[in-house]
């Protein structure tokens, strides 16, 4: 657990220390997955269920596994649900027992996707809200009364669940930090700017409208040869060698997007979304792609993208702002013990690679698994993390002799931080 040792707890009732706790740990970003915010909640379980119990090929034991999840998932933030997603609940609690691991077919289990759907459709558009009326009233209205058994443990549940709807819209886990630091924390205590206007303000901003981002990444490693068939445009990309007149009229200090060279270019792109990180976030995905498609077609040299983007909205809020690509460092770092652990672990590689016991085959797969972990930390694109991530696990949870399930297997020989 992190603690914020310039939080000023004597300014707020109990419950607002223990939602402002919540808060820091779960986007913290060196937080371990213990304190984090889930990814899982009740929006998109209850869209993974009707997406994966309407796929042909999903099978019985994926079904289950869904269901079950979904429900106690969604169960969980019951207390915010309005009357017609209580009933929706209350009609796929009916089929649990019903559902078993061997077999989820039973009279009426062509109901759960039109149920799961009607859920989905009703939490999209009403759970954010509903947590904001939620919170709204638990810390502001009724703030200051005696704290009821259970209440805290529900109330983290729900600002859990709050902050992955949040992240599963568009949010990113910076933005959700920066919120805590600029809006929640900021001047802790004083007279003028009580809590109910921090959450006030917090609020309006998380319901702001989705508005178009204009973002612009600089591109470095373009050679005379890639120049000569590099396009001014693909799609709703652009290519400019500067941004000069995009940003004329701002006051911008990163060199990055105020110089030009012969080996550089620059990225522009437009996106809509309601979150100017996740905006960016997304913009790289594309423009990564783009240039995967460029360098299969043309160049073979590679093209480094920036890590920062420099948002050109006309909106004085973000006009000339240069914002950092969202990374989530998964757990803490102690910069002390790096070395000697980084020593031990050496020793214990070489150790195991070097035994007479292992086949070469498993020596391979132990030598493979880091490299496949280096390729997903060296990339910012949260897909290839995973898939790198995922395949440098199944390599370390198998042998030339593991059989069945890899997911399974995985989850088998993983002991959660």
């Amino acid at each position: 657990m992190r603690v914020d040792l310039k939080f000023n707890s004597a300014s707020y009732s109990e419950k607002q220390r223990f939602f402002l706790e919540c808060w820091y740990n779960m986007v913290h970003q060196y937080s371990v997955d213990s304190y984090r915010l889930k990814t899982m909640n009740p929006v998109n379980s209850a869209r993974e269920l009707y997406s994966v119990w309407s796929m042909s090929h999903a099978s019985k034991e994926d079904k289950f596994l869904v269901f079950k999840e979904a429900v106690e998932v969604i169960s969980a933030s019951k207390d915010v649900f309005d009357a017609q997603e209580l009933r929706l609940l209350h009609h796929l609690k009916s089929f649990s027992s019903k559902i078993k691991k061997d077999n989820v077919e039973f009279d009426n289990s062509s109901l759960v996707v039109p149920i799961a759907s009607s859920l989905y459709k009703q939490l999209e558009g009403n759970f954010i809200t509903q947590c904001q009326e939620y919170l709204t009233k638990t810390l502001v209205e009724n703030g200051d009364e005696p704290t009821e058994e259970g209440e805290l443990q529900s109330m983290k549940s729900l600002i859990s669940n709050f902050l992955s709807a949040l992240l599963d819209r568009g949010s990113s886990i910076e933005s959700l930090f920066n919120f805590y630091k600029g809006i929640l924390a900021k001047d802790q205590g004083a007279p003028d700017y009580p809590f109910e206007k921090r959450l006030g303000l917090l609020f309006r901003i998380l319901n702001s409208d989705i508005q178009e981002f204009k973002v612009a990444f600089a591109l470095y490693g373009i050679n005379s040869s890639t120049e000569r068939v590099f396009p001014d445009q693909i799609g709703d990309i652009s290519f400019p060698d500067n941004i000069g007149e995009l940003i004329k009229s701002q006051k911008v200090q990163n060199k990055q997007f105020t110089t030009i060279h012969p080996s550089k270019k620059f990225a522009v792109i437009s996106i809509k979304e309601s979150d100017a990180r996740h905006a960016g976030t997304l913009a790289y995905e594309r423009i990564y792609k783009t240039l995967d498609l460029l360098r299969f077609e043309f160049s073979s040299e590679p093209i480094r993208v920036s890590e920062e983007f420099i948002c050109l909205n006309e909106d004085r809020s973000y006009n000339g702002r240069v914002f950092g690509i969202p990374k989530v460092v998964p757990n803490p770092v102690d910069i002390t013990s790096i070395e000697r652990n980084l020593a031990e672990l050496l020793q214990q590689v070489e150790t195991l690679v070097g035994s007479n016991d292992i086949t070469e085959k498993n020596r391979d797969r132990i030598i493979s698994s880091f490299r496949f972990y280096r390729y997903g930390s060296d990339t910012n694109i949260f897909e290839n993390k995973l898939v790198n991530w995922w395949t440098a696990t199944e390599y370390l949870t198998s042998n030339d002799k593991s059989s069945g399930s890899i997911a399974n297997r995985v989850i088998g020989s993983i002991t959660p931080v």
